[in-house]
């Protein structure tokens, strides 16, 4: 027997345009891992809360990111200066 997948709550909001395409196809995540949080970096697995000043959100218990569906270009503000 197939499972159901859970539908997720719809909440109408104008997205901001794309700062690099200018396209309005904005996709936004935000999801509760706690110190679940897996991160590889430079060939190292490292198990914990979200790490902080890689532009995934302010909170350790959440990953939170938003991206451009058009072009990949992530929106928070850490990449708007780069």
């Amino acid at each position: 027997m197939k499972k159901k997948q859970a539908k997720m709550a719809v909440v109408d909001e104008k997205p901001v345009p794309c700062f690099r395409c200018g396209s309005s196809e904005i996709i936004q995540i935000a999801a509760k891992c706690s110190d679940l949080c897996r991160m590889t970096r430079d060939g190292k697995t490292e198990w914990g809360y979200v790490p902080d000043g890689l532009g995934l959100g302010d909170d350790p218990n959440y990953v939170e990111l938003t991206y451009c569906r058009k072009c990949g270009q992530m929106q928070n503000e850490e990449f708007r200066a780069r």
